[in-house]
């Protein structure tokens, strides 16, 4: 629906107290029974089951060269996903780690573009992904 991930917090607590099975059910179906939430978070499925994401590190720990898919975060606070917005950082989006810098731990990113993105280390503390190969 292309909100940002500050507002889809805000509508996901909202809906977190709607109490219609009905609606819930239908809603799940039309987003395709999804298994995170926009903040990368495990859904429980209807009898409770939470599935749990495996291989996923800070994107601190990527090395240079690494290729991944930003899959969380650690911090849900509407200040750290406007800043995510303003970087242009998305869930479910392929990324290059081009460059560490030694200095001050920070790094270089690259997206599908080729657009480079510079991500402070404190950032990329906060930022969990799925390494591939």
């Amino acid at each position: 629906l292309n909100f940002r991930w500050d507002t889809v917090h805000q509508l996901a607590e909202e809906l977190e107290h709607i109490g219609n099975e009905d609606f819930v059910n239908r809603l799940a179906e039309f987003l395709g029974n999804p298994l995170f939430d926009p903040h990368g978070d495990p859904i429980p499925d209807a009898a409770g089951n939470i599935r749990e994401r495996v291989d996923v590190v800070f994107s601190s720990e990527a090395e240079a060269g690494t290729m991944f898919v930003v899959c969380g975060v650690s911090d849900s606070s509407d200040e750290f996903l406007r800043h995510l917005n303003r970087l242009g950082i998305e869930l479910g989006s392929k990324y290059h780690a081009v460059e560490r810098f030694e200095f001050d731990g920070s790094m270089e990113w690259s997206n599908n573009q080729g657009a480079r993105i510079l991500i402070s280390s404190g950032v990329s503390e906060k930022i969990l992904i799925q390494v591939h190969a």
